[in-house]
């Protein structure tokens, strides 16, 4: 794979064989995840299987797509102390608080993807959702700057502390509000150094519920193509 289209043509040939092999054999994709272990014999069967065996850094894209899938399986979980908090998400992350694109976003994509910004088209500014035009192969992608990246980060915290508010623990059949027990700015805290890279990326992912890939991660924005 020397180029990104051969990249995210392998990307999704491999997801999809991943999407196969999870609904054929009704796994969980932590248990995939053991079961073709990266270096094993299966893994590499597994490549071999699907004639992917030859094909440069294949390894590396199943290893990356088994994790996804397992941090899916997870999406949405965070552990406080002994709790395991699941985030219900009430209202929209990426937009909540956030204004429409701008050509900000497009100069960001059009330096990204090394191309004029004649070549990005907006297909739906409130969501940031954008189609980078190419010879070989057109792309739609979101992004968000900074500053939005924060707001989404927020609005992931919003949600986790009124999701607290409603859990219930049971000790001896005496049942207790989790704020009744809990230190609320203490847990702000603990769940603000939780909120990393990761779980903005898989909570954007679970918001929308498409098929996604983090393309690019820094301060300055993040950039997720559709698959």
């Amino acid at each position: 794979m020397k180029t990104s289209e051969e990249v995210n043509k392998y990307y999704t040939i491999i997801n999809e064989l991943v999407d196969n092999y999870l609904n054929e054999w009704k796994i969980k994709p932590s248990n995939l995840k053991t079961y073709l272990k990266p270096g094993s014999k299966k893994f590499h069967s597994f490549l071999s299987k699907n004639n992917l065996k030859d094909v440069e850094k294949a390894d590396i894209v199943l290893k990356d797509i088994l994790n996804d899938r397992e941090a899916i399986e997870k999406d949405g979980i965070l552990t406080y102390e002994k709790f395991s908090i699941k985030i219900d998400y009430k209202f929209s992350i990426i937009e909540r608080g956030i204004e429409n694109s701008t050509v900000e976003h497009e100069k960001k994509l059009a330096d990204y993807y090394d191309t004029s910004i004649g070549h990005i088209d907006i297909i739906d500014t409130k969501k940031h959702l954008f189609k980078v035009e190419s010879i070989n192969d057109d792309k739609e992608c979101y992004i968000w700057l900074s500053d939005e990246i924060e707001i989404i980060k927020a609005n992931i915290l919003d949600n986790c502390l009124k999701t607290i508010g409603k859990e219930s623990i049971g000790i001896n059949n005496v049942n207790m509000n989790m704020q009744e027990i809990l230190n609320i700015d203490n847990v702000e805290k603990i769940l603000k150094e939780k909120i990393n890279k990761n779980i903005v990326y898989l909570s954007i992912k679970k918001q929308l519920n498409q098929n996604l890939k983090l393309k690019h991660y820094s301060d300055k924005f993040i950039i997720i193509e559709k698959l």
